[in-house]
């Protein structure tokens, strides 16, 4: 069932079904537990935000902005002030994403890691990386996030959408410069109430922006990153193509823990569960453009499922691939689609699922966009996801 949307501006006081993996250590390194905490804030703010309405007394709370809109029961939270972030979105008063206990527009380090869904710049890391050369020198440019983005209405936009714009200069470990601007773009577009499968469906498109006087050739990628809660144990389902080779699918920083992930024909299941740090990406060639996670509800019986789906380039230029000192250069192939598991726990435990645009090379004044269809649904049992 439709239901015409409707949108609310608010401001500070307003208003795995598929096998179950051996168990995982816990974070082996004690001094990288402590350090993520004292940048994240945990150790001052312990209780998660699973409900909207815990989204919006934490919002206001810290003084920050926020655009609501609403379908029937549905809901999204964007906080421009946070990069533009999605911080919310479910049914009810259930949000499916992660937030983090305590809302801060600051940088990373200085507990900036709000959650929701994002947009980053690929590639991460190595000689063009723009957020360091390697992982010791790791930091996210305040400028990306939080960033300052505000409302803008671009020219091609449709009756439904909302955007949000932001203009920097991303700078490579390599001392490239790059004038950019980012828009990131949501529409409500379907919900049910049916009790037995209520679902959210919405559209993102983030769009990236040449507003320099030269060309920026395949230098520049978009890649969206959404933050799922993984305090309990929840699974992260990667769609592969017939006849994907296993090294088309690999793992970042160290090798995989026993159990993690699962190999299938047609899937790659990766677990989610707090306390250990791990990831896996999976090239282009292999993708078929889907990516899901399921996890126990927040509220209530059953399961929370998200779902994104989104065009896969096998021959597109992907930025992001596992850093070594062998991989030299940006040119692929990268990775199209990737799941992460963070060393946090408690409050502060999430994972990711995040996904790639190839990138072009764009002129002076010219423009890319890359649009992915999300969907948020209750599912009573959980069952593997359509590819």
């Amino acid at each position: 069932m439709q239901r015409a949307s409707s949108v609310t501006v608010g401001s500070a006081g307003i208003s795995a079904a598929q096998q179950s993996p051996q168990a995982l250590p816990r974070a082996p390194d004690a001094l990288e537990s402590v350090v993520f905490c004292l940048m994240s804030g945990c150790c001052r703010e312990k209780k998660p935000m699973t409900t909207r309405s815990d989204l919006l007394r934490g919002l206001a709370k810290a003084g920050l902005a926020h655009t609501e809109l609403r379908m029937g029961s549905s809901w999204l939270v964007v906080v421009p002030g946070l990069a533009a972030r999605i911080l919310g979105a479910g049914m009810d008063e259930e949000n499916a994403l992660w937030v983090a206990p305590k809302l801060v527009a600051a940088p990373w380090a200085e507990g900036g890691n709000a959650g929701g869904m994002r947009t980053w710049l690929a590639p991460e890391l190595g000689p063009k990386g723009f957020f360091g050369p390697d992982v010791a020198g790791w930091q996210v440019p305040p400028a990306l996030d939080p960033g300052a983005y505000s409302p803008t209405l671009p020219a091609d936009a449709k009756p439904g959408w909302h955007a949000w714009r932001t203009s920097l200069t991303a700078d490579a470990a390599d001392d490239g410069k790059y004038p950019i601007s980012i828009t990131r773009s949501v529409q409500l577009d379907h919900t049910t109430t049916n009790a037995d499968d209520p679902s959210l469906r919405f559209r993102f498109r983030h769009e990236l922006s040449n507003e320099g006087s030269t060309v920026i050739g395949r230098r520049v990628g978009l890649w969206l990153i959404a933050q799922v809660p993984s305090a309990r144990e929840g699974v992260i389902t990667i769609g592969l193509r017939d006849g994907a080779a296993t090294d088309h699918v690999r793992p970042y920083f160290t090798e995989l823990p026993m159990g993690a992930l699962l190999m299938e024909r047609g899937v790659a299941c990766l677990r989610a569960l707090g306390g250990t740090k791990y990831k896996i990406g999976v090239r282009a060639a292999a993708a078929t453009g889907s990516i899901d996670f399921e996890g126990p509800a927040r509220l209530g019986s059953g399961r929370m499922h998200i779902s994104l789906r989104f065009p896969v380039d096998p021959a597109g230029t992907y930025l992001d691939r596992p850093y070594s000192p062998l991989a030299v250069g940006s040119a692929g192939p990268g990775d199209a689609v990737q799941a992460y598991n963070d060393p946090g726990t408690g409050a502060m435990a999430f994972s990711e699922i995040e996904v790639h645009a190839p990138a072009y090379s764009l002129e002076p004044g010219q423009c890319q966009c890359f649009e992915i269809e999300v969907t948020v649904r209750r599912v009573l049992s959980p069952g593997r996801p359509s590819r």
